[in-house]
């Protein structure tokens, strides 16, 4: 049971790292000081700076913030800024994004249900 667990959350994780960083960064009011060679340059989300110090790669649709030294996927992303779990961040990446969001639905219910996880979404 187990292996069918983690093949279903790796599907879900995989389809919501398909939206672009970007767009979520975007979404939330942060828009790139500077576009350079296949790369993003954003004031960081995580605090306040006056150089820009943390890069989007648009190719692999990584994100990397040199100030604190950490980077991953947009899921990662998500987890950092709002301190959510896995299945909050789906959550939340899912209620911004509609085209995902029944897979996260159904995702963070088989984990509310059959894990016993209390999710709040604002």
């Amino acid at each position: 049971m187990k292996k069918d667990d983690n093949s279903e959350s790796t599907t879900y994780c995989t389809e919501t790292k398909k939206i672009h960083i970007l767009d979520y960064l975007e979404q939330n009011g942060h828009q790139p000081v500077k576009v350079i060679y296949g790369s993003a340059w954003f004031h960081s989300p995580t605090r306040r700076e006056k150089t820009p110090s943390f890069k989007v790669d648009l190719n692999k649709n990584l994100w990397y913030d040199f100030g604190i030294g950490e980077g991953g996927t947009l899921i990662d992303l998500v987890i950092k800024l709002n301190n959510y779990s896995v299945p909050e961040a789906l959550a939340d990446i899912g209620s911004r994004f509609r085209h995902i969001s029944q897979a996260v639905v159904i995702f963070v219910t088989y984990f509310v249900i059959y894990k016993n996880i209390t999710i709040f979404v604002t």
